[in-house]
């Protein structure tokens, strides 16, 4: 009985080290990501506008929380997640309501060689829900191309 004991708690051990966690918090996000997502190629952000006359507001790059980016008035916004250049996942957001109060959380993993994410809002609850992160199309990474070289 008492090697049993053991083996579990070696086992139960074992198994919450292998599921090391990074966390980034602030008031209004909280981002966790397991051992296999590489935060410092992850991106995200609001997008308000349409056209030529947008905002951009980044809640998260460069490996931390961009403090105090947070948009201010009730609108429609467009939530861009980016993850190693090539995979993207975008929402449109309604925020009926001044959107200071808001607090988002954001919980990424990898499975199958697919990146998922759990989204929670207080605001917003078509973010309520579970994502998978997409490959762009080949239309669009011949576009991003073109527009990375244009700026070399």
């Amino acid at each position: 009985m008492k090697l049993n004991t053991i083996i579990l708690t070696l086992f139960l051990t074992f198994n919450l080290i292998a599921q090391t966690q990074t966390e980034f918090k602030s008031e209004m996000i909280n981002i966790t990501t397991d051992q296999n997502i590489e935060t410092e190629k992850l991106t995200i952000k609001l997008v308000e506008g349409f056209g030529w006359n947008i905002t951009f507001y980044d809640l998260f790059r460069e490996n931390k929380i961009v403090e105090n980016n947070f948009p201010k008035e009730k609108g429609i916004y467009t939530l861009v997640i980016n993850y190693l250049e090539n995979l993207v996942y975008t929402e449109l957001v309604l925020y009926k309501a001044d959107p200071k109060n808001e607090h988002l959380e954001f919980d990424f993993y990898k499975e199958n060689d697919r990146v998922f994410c759990r989204i929670k809002s207080d605001y917003a609850t078509e973010l309520n829900k579970e994502i998978v992160m997409n490959e762009l199309d080949s239309e669009m990474k011949k576009i991003l191309e073109s527009i990375n070289t244009e700026k070399k």
